[in-house]
């Protein structure tokens, strides 16, 4: 005779996944996950905001000492082109006195008179040194008049012009670099109908 004992499963062998018993048991540790997850994409984008500005302020800082740069540079190149204005204004005097001795010279003497052409020699050398260091001559006679760069000392009324027009240069102007040192000292011819 045979024994069969009819044994009941038991809980494990009823799941073939072992999950009887089990209950919620897996689902805690998924949740955490997700949650630390959630946490760290949280932080990193903060990190991202952060590294954002700070890079924006970084770009700012940059820019602004970069201005800062070309100001400081460009204030130095002021110094050194206009620096010395003061003492070639002071030197256009003497290149005045010159031109009056040539004219006198040319008036009594004539333009083949040695003194007048070894004067001649000496205010072209003064021009010439002058340029080279940003000085040119503001060209007048002939022009239109200029407030910026010519000193009215005289005006004529003329039928000749339909425009304020600079009819005779009495003492030469003078540009540094582009500004104007000193203006010319012109007779303007005026237009008739504007007296």
């Amino acid at each position: 005779m045979s024994h069969h004992h009819n044994k009941k499963p038991s809980p494990d062998q009823t799941d073939p996944l072992g999950q009887a018993g089990q209950g919620n048991g897996e689902a805690a540790p998924e949740a955490e996950v997700t949650q630390a997850g959630e946490g760290v994409a949280a932080e990193l984008d903060g990190l991202r905001a952060e590294h954002d500005k700070l890079n924006d302020r970084f770009l700012r800082l940059a820019a602004d000492y970069q201005n800062y740069q070309r100001r400081i540079q460009r204030e130095m190149d002021d110094v050194r082109g206009y620096g010395a204005s003061s003492l070639i204004k002071d030197l256009l005097g003497v290149l005045d006195d010159l031109d009056r001795a040539l004219q006198a010279g040319l008036a009594a003497h004539g333009p083949d008179d040695a003194m007048v052409k070894g004067v001649e020699m000496v205010v072209a050398k003064a021009l010439e040194t002058l340029k080279r260091h940003g000085v040119e001559v503001i060209e007048s006679s002939g022009k239109p008049f200029d407030p910026e760069q010519h000193h009215a000392l005289a005006q004529t009324p003329s039928d000749d012009v339909q425009m304020p027009m600079v009819l005779q240069e009495l003492q030469r102007g003078y540009t540094l670099r582009g500004r104007v040192l000193r203006p010319a000292g012109v007779v303007v011819a005026m237009p008739k109908e504007s007296q």
